[in-house]
């Protein structure tokens, strides 16, 4: 993970600053109240490819996108498919993977619970709704559906549904 206080657009050739206070909590922290956007990139000589994603869990989504580059042969993001595609770096390597939070978002139980949250990406409550246009606000600003470098899906931000991640 890096501790960086702004992130580069690679599609847009801008960069953009983050707050600096987007600490993760650990995994085995119940409830998990902190929600996180963030950014994978798979770092190469000509550019950065670019995934914005979001968890409850940093930990664990980093542990599992390690071991879906690895194993190669399990669905998952777009920087997962990039990787199990064949990612074109000299010798494709966990070292050229990267991981960054841009923003966090706090819920309590008492929202959760009014909202009929269900866990799981698959939630369409209000409060994952909020987490929903937070990620989606960080993919249009870095232009991670566009380009040769971003790893988005138009057909999943159109139908802000991530239920197969």
């Amino acid at each position: 993970m890096v501790e960086s206080n702004h992130v580069y657009s690679h599609h847009y050739k801008v960069k953009h600053y983050i707050a600096g206070n987007n600490v993760h909590l650990k995994a085995t922290e119940n409830p998990k109240l902190c929600w996180f956007i963030y950014l994978k990139e798979c770092i190469h000589p000509e550019g950065n490819y670019q995934y914005v994603g979001s968890t409850n869990s940093v930990t664990e989504r980093w542990a599992n996108t390690k071991s879906k580059c690895l194993a190669r042969n399990r669905e998952g993001t777009g920087l997962e498919k990039h990787y199990k595609e064949g990612c074109s770096a000299f010798h494709p390597n966990l070292a050229n993977l990267r991981i960054s939070l841009l923003e966090h978002y706090d819920t309590t139980e008492q929202l959760l619970q009014s909202s009929n949250h269900r866990p799981g990406p698959g939630c369409v409550c209000q409060e994952c709704e909020k987490l929903k246009d937070l990620e989606s606000k960080w993919i249009h600003r870095l232009g991670t559906l566009h380009g040769h470098f971003g790893l988005n899906n138009r057909l999943e931000l159109n139908s802000q549904s991530r239920s197969g991640y």
